[in-house]
């Protein structure tokens, strides 16, 4: 098993890097997030894999950070998903978006990665709604205090604007500390959600 490979980037492709270390290149299939983190480097860059071996095949997936590398391994722990779908999955929101779609049970916003359907978004929802609450710390977002019935309220009141749960929550969090009534917390929500 390969843990990581800290190399030099000679080839970036839209969905692989060709990594050089000790004059071997390695193809690492990457989603669209790490590409965009390390396309623009000319540095030595470490990427986190996992290596995956079938009878005709040996595959290496990277990872810009060790948080998107255990995403895409629960990701690629729910039937019916494999490495390459994970990947997809991954480019298709950012790692915190999708957690927190995730944990909130938001499959309108799963369902809009290219290749998801409700049914899928329904099983991955279902299958890592708690290991997902619990690595990635979200269950403050997701379950706010009983006397703050005000976020409650703007996040019901936002997803009833058509809003995702997931982005309404995050504009609600970003809004709560400059907001001193109801009416100021969707209002200032709703900003934070056109900027």
């Amino acid at each position: 098993m390969i843990g990581f490979i800290k190399g030099i980037i000679t080839n970036v492709y839209e969905e692989q890097v060709v990594l050089e270390n000790n004059g071997i290149g390695y193809v690492i299939n990457i989603s669209i997030n790490t590409k965009n983190q390390i396309e623009k480097s000319n540095e030595e860059i470490k990427l986190f894999t996992h290596m995956q071996v079938r009878e005709d095949d040996i595959s290496l997936f990277g990872f810009f950070s060790i948080e998107e590398k255990r995403m895409f391994l629960n990701l690629i722990s729910v039937s019916g998903i494999g490495p390459k779908a994970a990947l997809t999955i991954l480019s298709g929101l950012a790692l915190n978006s999708l957690a927190l779609a995730i944990v909130s049970e938001d499959t309108k916003s799963l369902s809009k990665i290219k290749g998801v359907g409700k049914k899928t978004a329904e099983r991955i929802i279902l299958e890592l709604k708690e290991i997902i609450s619990k690595q990635h710390n979200l269950s403050s977002l997701i379950s706010p205090e009983d006397n703050n019935s005000d976020m409650v309220d703007a996040i019901e009141a936002l997803c009833g604007l058509g809003i995702s749960r997931s982005e309404a929550m995050v504009a609600v969090q970003n809004s709560i500390d400059h907001s001193n009534s109801l009416e100021e917390l969707v209002i200032n929500s709703l900003k934070k959600l056109n900027k």
